[in-house]
């Protein structure tokens, strides 16, 4: 996606520089030896100009949130806000560069006060799945009946991986054969999200995932559509927008 905004983290290398940071302290990594890793982490990519802008704004940033600013990183960014280097990435365009250097002063201010006391960073959680791509699982609903959901693919990245379902058109009491099911489609969402018909279902804690309310019914079913351009729908969260999107309670 690369940059959509002035906001200091409107931006995939921003985003990146912080999860990467909170990543090395949630290890147990304390500073300075956390800053030391980042940057050797991100050696190759800081040989880029406009990577490393980004990267000294970020850090300090986010190290300043912490209660960790390192006064080698802190003078950094300080240094790319007074010489300007980061606004000339935003000349061809007045008005962003009027908010992109609200966003700079805003920052400068911030890091010439006192940071907050030292804040502890825990592990970053890692979802994980044991399902396989064509099965299928019952999910029992509020109502009491079953929805059956059909794993198509799987989503990963730092946060972990996790299964990529549709709904197939079928809501009842009594889970009807694998025959059936082959014949099956697959529920689109209501208006006006009518556009979704697969989402990832993610978790945000070990405890998220909620075993006891699901079934595995079926496996090797081929899928019905191709996976792509999927929303995200939270184990913890699920009956919410299971009845926002698909109407299903």
């Amino acid at each position: 996606m690369g940059t959509w905004g002035t906001g200091l983290y409107s931006d995939d290398t921003a985003c990146d520089v912080r999860d990467d940071y909170k990543d090395i302290l949630g290890d147990g990594i304390s500073e300075p030896e956390a800053t030391k890793r980042l940057i050797e982490q991100w050696k190759s990519e800081l040989s880029d100009p406009d990577t490393a802008l980004v990267f000294w704004l970020t850090l300090a940033d986010v190290q300043w949130n912490l209660g960790r600013l390192q006064e080698k990183v802190k003078k950094e960014a300080l240094t790319v806000i007074e010489n300007g280097s980061d606004l000339a990435r935003w000349l061809p365009d007045k008005k962003l560069e009027i908010k992109r250097k609200g966003v700079l002063e805003r920052l400068s201010q911030k890091l010439n006060t006192a940071q907050p006391t030292e804040k502890k960073v825990k592990k970053r959680f890692v979802d994980s799945t044991d399902w396989n791509s064509g099965d299928v699982y019952s999910l029992r609903l509020k109502s009491g009946k079953l929805a059956l959901l059909h794993v198509i693919g799987f989503h990963q990245d730092k946060g972990g991986r996790g299964p990529v379902c549709e709904i197939l058109e079928w809501i009842g009491e009594i889970v009807p054969n694998r025959k059936a099911m082959e014949k099956m489609g697959y529920k689109f969402a209501k208006e006006p999200y009518q556009h979704l018909c697969q989402f990832l279902l993610g978790s945000l804690s070990a405890k998220d995932y909620q075993r006891e309310r699901v079934n595995l019914v079926a496996q090797n079913i081929k899928p019905k559509q191709k996976r792509g351009g999927y929303t995200v729908i939270f184990w913890r969260s699920v009956d919410k927008q299971f009845e926002q999107f698909f109407g299903l309670q």
